[in-house]
């Protein structure tokens, strides 16, 4: 089992046809001009090849939802700055990588940018390193420490990270005045209930990590209402689909494959699913 530095650099380093459905918004396949991705791994999708040869430190895959969705949507132009270890931070403000120096995330939009996707919050606080710390890692889990993260800690970091989070989507809003942006949330990594034989969870540890990923759930909702954006959760449609769904699971458990996804985040099958249920919802078929 990696150590803690080495989770925390994991974490610092988250089929439409050709009919033009439109949503309220407007949006139809072929009339989105600008396309920008923003977020943390569960979005750029490390792991999962071919990486995106421009991605460097970021390990962003070729194949992650944003750039499965940009390809649905037919958009003209497409640019996608997720990073893995992304925070709300790194959206507004240049980030450090191994490789150097990122600039903001935020500057890749511009007056011309039609729609914006952002997947945010899991890594502001160290929240997912301390629940993988606390419920998850055999090395580091104990019931009393994951029953204090899900019970004490983890409140107090979901409110500071939702103001965070409204903040940061403001400031999309209006470096990219004409866009749509998009809070998408997160892929489960946990059933709501049950033991987890494949990652040695009990059934206890498995309903506090499942009550936590509820409310990072929850918060991403608040903070997309508090911004007056769209908010599409992934959460009911990975129903089925967590780390412990064995074949059918859509992120990885404890282990993964050298070519689809690291430990603890999406596989292929989920950034799949993931996009065509944003484009589904982006356009209201």
């Amino acid at each position: 089992m990696a150590p803690r530095l080495g989770v925390a650099s994991l974490l610092v380093v988250l089929s439409l046809t050709g009919c033009q459905a439109s949503s309220e918004d407007g949006l139809t396949v072929g009339s989105v001009r600008s396309y920008v991705a923003m977020g943390d791994s569960f979005v750029s999708g490390p792991g999962i090849l071919p990486h995106d040869p421009d991605g460097g430190a970021c390990l962003r895959s070729d194949r992650d939802y944003p750039s499965l969705l940009a390809k649905e949507l037919r958009v003209a132009e497409f640019t996608d700055v997720s990073c893995g270890g992304a925070t709300t931070d790194h959206l507004i403000g240049p980030a450090q990588t191994a490789s150097g120096l990122l600039p903001a995330q935020l500057d890749a939009l511009s007056a011309d940018t039609t729609l914006v996707t952002v997947g945010i919050g899991g890594n502001d606080g160290n929240f997912y390193e301390g629940l993988f710390n606390s419920c998850v890692f055999p090395a580091y889990r104990t019931d009393s420490g994951c029953t204090y993260f899900a019970e004490t800690q983890s409140e107090s970091i979901l409110a500071t990270t939702k103001t965070k989070v409204t903040r940061a989507l403001q400031a999309i809003q209006e470096a990219a005045p004409r866009a749509k942006v998009v809070l998408v949330g997160y892929l489960r990594i946990v059933p709501d209930s049950g033991a987890c034989e494949s990652m040695t969870m009990g059934a206890e540890q498995i309903a506090e990590a499942a009550s936590v990923t509820r409310d990072v759930d929850r918060m991403q909702r608040d903070a997309a209402r508090d911004a007056g954006m769209t908010y599409i959760s992934l959460r009911a449609l990975s129903a089925g689909h967590d780390a412990c769904a064995g074949d059918a699971a859509w992120v990885n458990g404890l282990t993964s494959t050298a070519t689809d996804g690291i430990y603890l985040h999406p596989r292929s099958a989920g950034m799949r699913a993931a996009a065509a249920h944003l484009a589904d919802r982006l356009t209201s078929r």
